[in-house]
């Protein structure tokens, strides 16, 4: 005769299910949040190669023409050549750096109950306080995330990821279906979680300057209009002006 389940294994066996879906789901929107990062990779390489590389050369040609233009106002070659140099570099980091973000300022007390969250969460789960290999693998990304929160001044990622580690499924002590049932909770909150912060992560980066401008050019593409070809083009033909213009203002300086 079949056994009845007890109440909380008729639950377990609910929980391990949803377990199952959550799992799924999960490695679908991993997947997905992989797969824009690197669309996002992608699309600033070929800006910065295409569009990044001669907003630079323009500036430094720019440059040189109005050191010569008025060299009344950079005497010293070696300043003027620095002075080149620095704002084609700037030129390029703005153009490289589109998909930063601008932080507010961290308040003092903030600063110092990140730094408190960062010490207990090293102390917890540093990956040298174990040895087993599996378990420093999963603390090395761990702290890995610690570490980019920190240096974000992230407090409310930084409080998930301990609220997480203390949450965790294995530090339910004991056996049976009662301590079975606490720990499938538990991971299915922790599998809720995440997708919480991978719907967050996207969220942000289709919110990006990058994504952005991304999102224009592959909206002109659509209808057969290649925009950073087009604006490389606007530039060479700028870079040519500019380099004429430096030319001619060298055989007037002679």
């Amino acid at each position: 005769m079949k056994r009845h389940l007890l109440p909380e294994e008729h639950e377990l066996a609910l929980k391990r299910a949803e377990i199952e879906r959550l799992g799924t789901l999960l490695a679908q929107r991993e997947c997905e949040l992989t797969n824009y990062r690197v669309e996002l990779q992608e699309f600033e390489q070929r800006y910065l190669s295409q569009v990044g590389v001669r907003y630079a050369e323009l500036d430094a040609l720019d440059a040189r023409l109005r050191s010569l233009q008025h060299p009344e106002s950079l005497p010293d070659p070696q300043v003027q050549q620095h002075a080149e140099n620095a704002e084609a570099f700037a030129a390029e980091t703005r153009r490289a750096a589109v998909v930063a973000t601008h932080r507010s300022p961290v308040p003092a007390d903030d600063r110092e109950e990140i730094k408190r969250l960062f010490r207990e969460a090293a102390k917890a789960m540093h990956p040298d306080l174990v040895v087993d290999e599996d378990e420093r693998t999963r603390r090395q990304r761990l702290m890995g995330e610690v570490n980019a929160a920190y240096a974000r001044g992230d407090m409310r990622r930084l409080q998930a990821i301990l609220a997480s580690w203390e949450g965790r499924p294995e530090m339910v002590d004991g056996s049976g279906a009662g301590a079975d049932l606490v720990r499938t909770i538990r991971q299915i909150a922790q599998l809720t979680a995440r997708l919480g912060h991978i719907t967050d992560e996207i969220a942000a980066l289709r919110a990006s300057d990058l994504a952005c401008l991304k999102a224009r050019v592959d909206d002109a593409a659509a209808v057969g209009v290649d925009v950073l070809t087009q604006l490389a083009a606007r530039l060479d033909l700028k870079i040519r002006e500019a380099a004429d213009a430096l030319a001619a203002a060298g055989k007037e300086g002679r």
